[in-house]
């Protein structure tokens, strides 16, 4: 089942979120890429994605502390985030 949701995330926070939702998952590659600011014009001080998601994403998308958890391992991919399991864990190599 599909689901739709406008994601939004601070400017400070885009490089993270981009980077958290390509190692997710395949088609999480490309996510955040229209800017948006008071004014409509640049710096954008917010970056949105908005579209269908697997409705397996949405108990991840309502719960901060899963993202948060994974996002304090974007520096250090590869990393598989489990949805199940409300973490993120580097593959052993």
């Amino acid at each position: 089942m599909l689901i739709y949701r406008n994601l939004i995330v601070p400017a400070a926070f885009a490089a993270a979120a981009r980077e958290l939702c390509a190692a997710v998952h395949p088609a999480g590659a490309g996510m955040f890429t229209v800017p948006l600011s008071p004014t409509g014009e640049l710096p954008a001080t917010h970056w949105a994605s908005t579209g269908l998601l697997e409705a397996v994403w949405a108990p991840a998308l309502e719960a901060p502390a899963i993202f948060f958890g994974a996002a304090q391992h974007t520096q250090s991919l590869p990393c598989v985030f489990r949805a199940s399991e409300s973490a993120c864990y580097r593959p052993r190599a």
